[in-house]
């Protein structure tokens, strides 16, 4: 019998499945990098990593749960999970839709000319506040003319 671990899905340090993380753990190797080459797999194959992907996701079982009775058992299991990687993807996108917005404030102040802590924003310089950095250039190249 072989010393590695059998084939599973490792769900605890998977990102969606746990499939790529089942076959990092498997074979001993990062699963980031495992990760890395699965999507430039998907995108040299045109998208045949996704369909391989979910395959993969409904055949493996999860790490540590016993062999189902049934595939209706199995299809009960995947529903759940892909209810529950459903669910992380939606936070994930509120989080990211929350700070889109907050940028996308702070962008429309700043363009208003307002500060987001409420002093005001630093515009353009004006005659009053000196020499802008081009007339301080123009002023350096007619001293060193002269």
């Amino acid at each position: 019998m072989s010393d590695q671990p059998r084939l599973t899905r490792d769900t605890s340090e998977g990102m969606a499945g746990g499939v790529c993380a089942g076959i990092a753990r498997r074979y001993g190797l990062d699963p980031g990098l495992v990760r890395l080459v699965w999507v430039l797999l998907t995108v040299l194959t045109s998208g045949v990593g996704v369909v391989v992907y979910i395959a993969a996701w409904v055949i493996l079982p999860a790490e540590g749960t016993p062999a189902p009775a049934s595939m209706g058992d199995r299809r009960r299991e995947f529903s759940g999970e892909v209810s529950a990687a459903a669910d992380r993807a939606a936070e994930a996108a509120r989080i990211a839709a929350a700070h889109a917005r907050q940028a996308a404030d702070e962008i429309a102040a700043v363009a208003r000319g307002v500060r987001t802590d409420g002093a005001p924003a630093a515009g353009p310089a004006t005659p009053e506040d000196g020499p802008s950095v081009t007339d301080a250039e123009a002023q350096a190249q007619q001293q060193q003319q002269q």
